[in-house]
């Protein structure tokens, strides 16, 4: 494999002949050769390919009796344990396909086509080819605007793409095409049914949409599911109706929710009213409703309440080392507990135990390179790993003299996008530790879409702070380490005396950085010394 683990072009050919493929011609890379780049995905879903240490390697031989003889398997067998596994891998590798296929930002818009036709072919399992394409028009058209915005995304508005859908779920045996007509297969059939079993509809219940929202991966993604579950009804009453249901859902379930409903505007006030009668979820009521101008601001133990519940979210989701991180953001345990919460001794444990491990909160050591100006000019910085998005692209800024007039996005890997630019996932709550996971993680930076100033953001390393900053953090620091090139100078006119360029100045960019740490609160200042965090149960609130 290569060195970004795809398949060599070298290489191409014999695979293609593994997998029974007539010999492709001259080609660039594997995705290339549709029908070897779609089987090599689905077996890498399937794990029956898994790349690494430069190598792929077959984990299920085509010509092991033990391994093929459970792969004939039909649905409505007696449901053997074997039975379903080889299903569910089936499905996920077609699941793993579609994505893969998909042109949208979430990349579900091909999945969701093939969830559609599927449902047409449940209902009548043969039909001519064009009554499905005429039928899958018609469906389209009546989901509701996100859903159907998805489909036509990911085929950049050419109805035709929808005939590659039906190649796709030939492929994977969903149907049957033959003779000007299409069928659907027991195999189809079953998918179908677990997908059914599996939608948001209006009659699905409030505390199954909570436990669906919180496993979804972005903004887009829980707006979509909230627009299906609500379909025509009264918004107001339902966002209510959703709130009590994540009230003893736990931190990360009551955090995704809030934000869901904060995001439907002044409709959601009087949600939040009817809720301020509940104790894990008044304190959100109130920083809502002092956001839009209604109320009091939160004190300091509302404030303090706030924090742990935030704190306790990110255990739950994304892990300790997360937790870690993220308490040097709000100035250390020290000024996160105290404010009464009923789950804040889980959190005094778990950042015990981590620190007890040998954990540390960390500092990324990100590359920050701008692409296409020559010389070549780039940045390196410290920074910590919670920062945020929107806290980078402050840093970018100062890094290389940008005066931020103008619009910006990122792009991560996974194809996410944040910042100025329409249906973009938040970049104030995302942090970094989030979208560059690992040693080599990558992510692009535009400023001024006018002019492009592109750049590559690269993860070079980690640095770890003191076990004491999870305690009571000391000031943040942004540090600009190194760097080479001249930066351009951003409205340079060529019938202008100044130069064109500025040679690179660490001293002068670190003052720029230092002035964009914010001074912290004084929320928990008094009783800063003390925090234990040597666990008890139970740990009265300090």
């Amino acid at each position: 494999m290569t060195a970004k683990e795809v398949l060599r072009p070298v290489d191409v050919a014999a695979a293609a002949a593994g997998a029974g493929l007539p010999a492709p011609g001259k080609v660039r890379t594997a995705a290339d050769v549709p029908e070897l780049h779609l089987a090599w995905l689905a077996a890498q879903s399937a794990r029956w390919l898994v790349i690494g240490g430069g190598r792929a390697v077959g984990t299920c031989p085509a010509d092991s009796p033990a391994e093929s003889t459970d792969t004939a398997v039909s649905p409505g067998t007696d449901g053997t344990d074997t039975d379903a596994s080889m299903l569910n891998t089936w499905a996920t590798a077609l699941e793993e396909v579609c994505r893969s296929q998909s042109r949208d930002r979430n990349r579900a818009g091909v999945l969701l086509a093939c969830h559609l036709l599927l449902s047409i072919l449940s209902e009548q399992p043969s039909l001519r080819q064009d009554e499905v394409a005429k039928r899958l028009r018609d469906r389209l058209y009546d989901l509701d605007w996100m859903s159907s915005s998805l489909v036509l995304g990911s085929f950049s508005g050419s109805m035709g793409r929808f005939d590659s859908v039906l190649r796709l779920l030939e492929s994977f045996a969903a149907v049957d095409s033959g003779a000007d007509r299409v069928a659907l297969t027991p195999l189809g059939r079953w998918l179908h049914e677990v997908v059914r079993a599996s939608q948001v509809t209006p009659s699905l219940p409030a505390a199954e949409l909570v436990a669906r929202l919180v496993a979804t991966d972005s903004s887009e993604q829980v707006d979509m599911l909230l627009a299906q579950w609500t379909g025509e009804r009264d918004s107001i009453g339902l966002l209510t109706e959703l709130l009590r249901a994540a009230a003893d859902a736990g931190p990360a379930a009551r955090g995704v929710v809030v934000e869901a409903v904060i995001c439907h505007g002044p409709e959601m006030l009087p949600a939040m009213m009817a809720v301020r009668d509940l104790p894990t979820l008044a304190p959100h009521a109130v920083d809502a409703l002092f956001a839009h101008g209604l109320g009091d601001e939160p004190d300091a133990t509302q404030t303090r309440w706030l924090r742990t519940e935030f704190l306790l979210a990110i255990l739950h989701r994304y892990g300790t080392q997360a937790v870690l991180d993220e308490v040097t953001m709000v100035g250390g345990l020290a000024r996160a507990v105290g404010g009464g919460h009923p789950d804040e001794p889980e959190l005094r444990e778990a950042i015990h135990a981590v620190l007890e491990a040998g954990g540390r909160p960390r500092a990324l050591r990100l590359k920050v390179e701008l692409d296409g100006w020559r010389p070549r000019a780039w940045r390196r910085v410290r920074i910590p790993a919670a920062a945020s998005l929107a806290d980078l692209h402050l840093v970018i800024q100062a890094l290389f003299g940008w005066d931020g007039d103008h619009l910006h996005a990122f792009t991560a890997e996974n194809g996410l996008r944040f910042g100025d630019i329409d249906e973009a996932e938040d970049e104030d709550s995302t942090s970094l530790y989030r979208v560059l996971p690992r040693v080599g993680s990558r992510l692009d930076y535009l400023y001024d879409f006018g002019a492009s100033w592109k750049h590559t953001v690269t993860l070079e390393g980690f640095d770890f702070n003191e076990a004491a900053d999870a305690v009571e953090a000391g000031p943040l620091r942004i540090v600009c380490l190194a760097g080479k090139g001249d930066a351009p100078v951003e409205y340079w006119n060529p019938e202008d005396s100044e130069p064109g360029s500025v040679p690179f100045d660490s001293e002068e960019i670190n003052k720029r950085l230092a002035e964009l740490v914010p001074e912290q609160d004084d929320v928990g200042t008094d009783d800063a010394a003390t925090v234990d965090l040597a666990p008890a149960s139970p740990v009265a609130p300090r």
